[in-house]
């Protein structure tokens, strides 16, 4: 069974749908996929079309009609929103000649615009150097970034190369900052490898100025994992760590550096531990001072649904009866948190870790400037249940 159709392509996939119906009809097709779950028009444009281009055809001249309708369908090819599906089958049936004239030109134009959106590969009878120095043409990069600037239609190929052109010298495209906006998008992020590239980006300053928060942000979520894939964003993140406690120079630049230090500690690798704490004790004596007026319900406004969330793929094992878990943090002259400890443990050593982690992922966002006034201080933090839901983090913000 096929799922339902997301609502991105809905409205033109139903005209199709319904215009193979009119086209079918009166003709028994033997479809060879079963019912979806579902509304899904392109799942059923698929069905039609395998069904009116079977061979043996089911109906007189119904496999030609189906034929033209896919070439109709996809025009002119060389188009940010053409359909990349309906685009495949066209090039297949003008490639074969069996429904449609076998027409080489129209062919090549197809399959260079598969190769541009989705890496399809190049024809033998072209040289690939010849897609190459066609990508790199404004009118090939213009076609990339409107394609890339639909949501729905962008890919992991069209990212990827366009970034790649994006970050040539020597063309006329060159847009490092756009680059780094493409190759940050949800369908490449994630990745080892693609958070390392954003990173020597935004650190080694031959396309970017030097901006070592953003050269830490794809580290970020990965570093609070415990799991392989974590210890590669700490490894990472402490690199750039390095490079921020080395290039310190201000109180702010110093909060940086023991908050990227922190994070890469959140594995407990004993080196890193005493990296980050060598870093803390060259701050000199820090008062501790208590949480300005509402800075509590700003804190939990922000990051209790975080905590619940987390606290809630912690396993079955339970805290200890009324135990809470205290957290002490170290805010710098920002207003930022730069790194927080467990003052009080619920009994639950992952419990604990997964709620300091939440404030290396998202203590960024939480402006606590009221509290510092401009520089370091400790303070004891509210209290955290470790049975916290989502919902009673919903209610006690949404009364």
């Amino acid at each position: 069974m096929a799922a339902p159709q997301s609502d991105w392509d809905r409205d033109r996939d139903r005209a199709d749908a319904g215009a193979l119906a009119v086209l079918a009809k009166g003709c028994d097709l033997d479809f060879d996929v079963g019912v979806t779950r579902g509304i899904n028009y392109r799942h059923d444009i698929g069905r039609y079309l395998r069904a009116m281009l079977k061979d043996p055809p089911a109906c007189p001249g119904l496999a030609q009609r189906a034929a033209r309708f896919v070439i109709d369908s996809v025009g002119a090819p060389e188009r940010a929103d053409v359909d990349i599906e309906m685009l495949a089958r066209a090039r297949d049936l003008v490639r074969d000649g069996r429904l449609v004239r076998a027409d080489r030109a129209l062919d090549l134009r197809y399959s260079r615009i598969l190769w541009l959106f989705e890496a399809v590969q190049a024809r033998a009878d072209w040289p690939v150097a010849e897609w190459r120095r066609w990508a790199e043409s404004p009118e090939a990069i213009a076609l990339l970034a409107a394609r890339n600037d639909m949501a729905k239609f962008r890919s992991e190929r069209s990212l990827q190369l366009e970034a790649e052109l994006r970050l040539r010298r020597d063309l006329p495209a060159y847009d490092p900052q756009r680059a780094v906006k493409l190759i940050g998008d949800p369908r490449l992020s994630g990745e080892l490898a693609v958070a390392e590239r954003i990173a020597a980006l935004w650190s080694d300053g031959v396309h970017l100025p030097r901006d070592l928060r953003a050269a830490a942000m794809p580290f970020r979520y990965g570093a609070t994992l415990d799991s392989p894939y974590g210890v590669g964003h700490r490894l990472g993140l402490l690199k750039i760590a390095r490079l921020a406690a080395a290039a310190a120079r201000t109180p702010a630049d110093r909060a940086l550096a023991l908050n990227l230090l922190f994070g890469a500690a959140l594995g407990g690798d004993t080196e890193v531990v005493a990296e980050r704490d060598a870093l803390l004790a060259r701050l000199g004596r820090i008062p501790s001072v208590a949480l300005a007026p509402d800075e509590a319900e700003r804190i939990g406004r922000a990051i209790d649904s975080d905590y619940a969330w987390a606290l809630g793929t912690s396993g079955a094992e339970k805290p200890g009866r009324d135990r809470t878990i205290g957290l002490r943090a170290l805010i710098g002259p920002d207003g930022r948190v730069a790194m927080v400890r467990v003052a009080r443990s619920c009994g639950v050593a992952e419990r604990d870790r997964r709620v300091v982690a939440i404030w290396f992922q998202y203590g960024p966002r939480i402006d606590l400037s009221a509290t510092a006034r401009g520089r370091f201080v400790w303070v004891d933090l509210p209290p955290i249940d470790p049975e916290l839901t989502t919902w009673d983090a919903y209610q006690r913000w949404n009364k």
